[in-house]
């Protein structure tokens, strides 16, 4: 090897570590948060691409393991499995969980007005309240779709850059509404 390849490839070498270091400085310092009343902030969640059901410790989960089908990004009218939902969270998206029944068609009509362009909505039973917003490794249960708190949270964790593959990968080339049930029973989950 002549020396100005040796050269080159130490000057890149030490490119490529200054640039590592900067991401991570940058990470800390550009981390998302915002001063929401009920916020719970969770931390060092997997995000493994996995072929099998995960146990979450949340529900709904906030990241974590997850399969490799990732949401079309918008409104569902039938639950998800967690685990493609969860994929949506590690791309920076944004989940709307609510209950059914507690909430009427207007207020899941208001809702789903709601929903940012790179989120998802999906009814989710056994819900403590009748609307539970997430973000990798952040969530908050919400009154309904007029609570306040809501907006707040869009604003701050859209895009959310602490998500290990945040606007990597869009909301479109996933599974849409038609197969998520399919999807989700091909994959055992």
């Amino acid at each position: 090897m002549n020396r100005a390849l040796v050269g080159l490839i130490g000057v890149l070498a030490v490119a490529i570590v200054a640039v590592a270091v900067v991401l991570l400085v940058r990470d800390d310092e550009e981390r998302p948060e915002a001063d929401i009343v009920g916020l719970q902030r969770f931390s060092d969640l997997g995000n493994a691409h996995v072929e099998t059901a995960v146990d979450y410790e949340q529900s709904p989960p906030v990241g974590g393991d997850h399969v490799g089908a990732w949401l079309d990004c918008g409104v569902y009218t039938d639950p998800v499995a967690d685990e493609l939902a969860v994929h949506n969270l590690e791309h920076g998206g944004i989940w709307l969980a609510y209950d059914a029944t507690a909430l009427d068609e207007s207020q899941v009509a208001a809702l789903a007005e709601q929903v940012p362009d790179n989120g998802i909505m999906t009814p989710y039973d056994g819900l403590e309240s009748p609307v539970v917003v997430s973000s990798w490794e952040r969530q908050v249960a919400l009154d309904g779709p007029d609570d306040p708190r809501l907006v707040t949270f869009v604003d701050t964790y859209e895009n959310n850059p602490i998500a290990p593959e945040s606007g990597l990968v869009t909301c479109t080339g996933g599974v849409g509404a038609a197969d998520a049930a399919s999807v989700a029973e091909q994959l055992g989950l």
